[in-house]
């Protein structure tokens, strides 16, 4: 039995140009078989352009590892990227997410960043704060 992570999230039109950019790389190196994912962010970026901001979400799925994804289940992340979601227009800065998680900023701020790694979350710059934006809506484990 294998132990697969999957990861719903949304992307929004910067990160389809990302993936557009990446794709069209893979495919230069002869991935050709990757022309369907191609068109499909092409025509995303496209609607976009068209009709302002849109959101795409994919379903990612890679190997569970315990040493680097096992984190993810831990109350702490838990707590964070649900104050997140529940309430991703009122959180104005790390630092108030850590005041409102009662945590040291700088604990919350390597659990961000960490985060922004796997892709569950997006730290934009605001003058001088970052402000955090989840971008995973669900995750967990499957078994095959």
């Amino acid at each position: 039995m294998t132990s697969i992570l999957y990861v719903l999230r949304s992307l929004n039109k910067e990160q389809i140009i990302e993936k557009y950019d990446e794709v069209l790389s893979m495919i230069s190196d002869g991935a050709e078989e990757l022309y369907p994912l191609l068109e499909l962010y092409s025509e995303l970026i496209r609607l976009g352009e068209e009709e302002g901001e849109i959101e795409y979400v994919e379903e990612i799925e890679e190997a569970f590892d315990p040493e680097i994804h096992g984190r993810l289940f831990s109350k702490k992340i838990i707590e964070l990227l649900d104050l997140l979601y529940s309430s991703e227009n009122e959180i104005n800065s790390v630092t108030d997410l850590a005041r409102r998680l009662k945590r040291d900023p700088a604990n919350v701020y390597r659990d961000l960043l960490w985060l922004q790694q796997l892709g569950f979350v997006h730290l934009r710059k605001v003058g001088r704060r970052l402000v955090p934006r989840i971008l995973v809506i669900e995750y967990g484990i499957r078994f095959r």
